[in-house]
């Protein structure tokens, strides 16, 4: 599959627009200055609420951040030399940001700090896992065999884990090893650095955004090649030098700037019709059925409709291609729209257990493309389809 990024200005903000196969999966708003995804800080406890079991921690003057105390349990890196157990108001600790600030709810940070490369990546659980997309059980054990080695070079008071990435599955043992190694290196660099620091210091940026975005595009696994345009000299020379110094050579990338001025760069590659898309309620589908995506506080709710796909037609196969077909256009819209945490689909009703297992084999393997954690749940009792994806970043509704 070809990957292509469109980096513009757009309703006066710098976004990242995604292309596979021409066709639009990903919308970023790159203009965020609070958008601190990844980074890590030397933080301060400011606040204890024992009802929520959690923390309020500052990452500088203005911006706190939530922090869970059950979640982070024996994962506190303190850097104050407090040996008390728990953290406690004035405590300085080590934190990455996981979620970014939407809406009233603060950002979240974590003692799991993390570092992500292109086969593996490197934390602070203490286990390694396994992708799992990795289906065999020989290659699954020979890879924890092998990383179990490298991860017994480190003081156990790192607590270092690993998890290994699908894209893992194409390289040797050695090439595995050097990544992974690399990466707990620079870890435990950064742990050890930040003891040194007050609080409220960056310890590690993710940097500017749409290269941190290029870069995860470019780990993913997910393209043969992929491509950055955007108008911008200085975004360009940017991108170049990100891909010269420091981008593997394992993936086609290219770097290409727009220099057509009479005509925009939105109109050469019908950015707005796409977004106009993937903002519109209702979305049609090539059958003549429809989706009806209607947001509130709690959930996603979304209504498959047949209307003129069926013409008289109601047979269950008929039926089972419509669902079909509206269950590749959700997973697509769930990305295009990323659209989070609960989404019901009230999906037309079949009679056969046998269509509902084809449909959901779909479902699953149409999620299984996204690269934000979700899960098919289950199909209710009344018949409703519940789907979970996690919350990361603002949907496009808000950003635009």
């Amino acid at each position: 599959m070809k990957g292509k990024i469109i980096i513009s200005e757009y309703h006066n903000q710098l976004m990242g627009f995604l292309y596979e196969d021409d066709s639009l999966y990903e919308v970023h708003s790159f203009d965020n200055e609070k958008n601190n995804l990844g980074s890590i800080y030397t933080a301060r406890v400011e606040n204890i609420v024992d009802n929520i079991d959690a923390a309020f921690v500052s990452i500088d003057r203005d911006t706190k951040c939530y922090y869970s105390l059950k979640d982070n349990e024996d994962k506190h890196i303190k850097l104050d030399g407090s040996k008390k157990e728990g953290v406690s108001i004035g405590d300085t600790i080590l934190v990455q940001i996981v979620k970014e600030e939407i809406k009233q709810k603060k950002a979240e940070s974590t003692s799991n700090i993390s570092i992500t490369g292109k086969y593996v990546i490197v934390n602070r659980t203490g286990v390694i896992g396994i992708s799992s997309k990795i289906k065999s059980e020989a290659l699954r054990e020979n890879l924890k065999n092998s990383l179990a080695e490298t991860l017994d070079n480190y003081d156990k008071s790192y607590n270092f884990g690993t998890i290994v990435r699908t894209a893992a599955t194409e390289v040797s043992a050695e090439i595995l090893n050097k990544e992974a190694c690399s990466l707990l290196e620079k870890l435990k660099n950064l742990i050890d650095k930040a003891h040194y620091l007050k609080p409220h210091q960056v310890v590690y940026s993710t940097g500017n955004q749409y290269i941190d975005f290029f870069n995860k595009c470019c780990i993913s696994g997910r393209y043969e090649s992929i491509e950055v345009i955007t108008e911008f000299d200085d975004l360009y020379e940017e991108l170049l030098m990100f891909r010269e110094n420091e981008l593997s050579n394992d993936i086609e990338a290219k770097v290409t700037l727009y220099k057509n001025r009479n005509v925009p760069i939105d109109v050469t590659y019908n950015i707005t019709r796409d977004v106009n898309k993937a903002l519109q309620r209702v979305v049609y589908l090539k059958s003549g059925a429809y989706l009806v995506f209607d947001h509130t506080e709690a959930l996603t709710a979304i209504d498959v409709n047949t209307g003129k796909a069926v013409k008289g037609r109601d047979t269950e196969e008929h039926i089972l291609k419509i669902n079909i077909e509206a269950a590749v256009m959700i997973a697509k819209m769930m990305r295009l729209k990323n659209l989070s945490g609960i989404i019901i689909v009230d999906f037309i009703n079949m009679k056969k257990q046998e269509s509902r297992a084809e449909l959901i084999k779909v479902i699953e393997e149409e999620l299984s493309r996204d690269t934000v954690k979700n899960q098919f749940v289950d199909f209710t009792g009344l018949g409703l389809c519940e789907i979970t994806r996690k919350k990361l970043t603002k949907p496009i509704y808000e950003i635009l």
